[in-house]
């Protein structure tokens, strides 16, 4: 989508008023970054997992997402060479572990 028609259409505000939904900030950065598909296979691969999510919804099926936090800044600190993580982050990481794996 060219800026023109980004802009015409409004798409950065939509997407912003979309990421206010978003359970965490990784969530949010993800909306804001969405690109749109010019390519018909594409966009109909985002639909199925539209669906999906839809049915999911539907069947009033609970995600466990409460506790989840983004850990981002963690783990690139821990990619630094030569650093290491304080002993009072280990129980934050952990607890993302155990809330992603549900």
């Amino acid at each position: 989508m060219d800026l023109k028609t980004r802009e015409v259409l409004e798409i950065d505000s939509l997407l912003k008023q979309i990421s206010t939904h978003a359970a965490c900030s990784l969530g949010r950065e993800f909306v804001l970054c969405i690109a749109f598909e010019p390519h018909l296979d594409s966009i109909r691969e985002r639909f199925s997992v539209i669906e999906e999510l839809h049915s999911v919804y539907n069947a009033n099926i609970m995600v466990p997402l409460g506790g989840l936090e983004d850990i981002t800044a963690l783990l690139d600190q821990a990619r630094l060479e030569g650093s290491s993580l304080d002993r009072e982050v280990w129980p934050r990481i952990q607890r993302f572990c155990i809330v992603a794996a549900r």
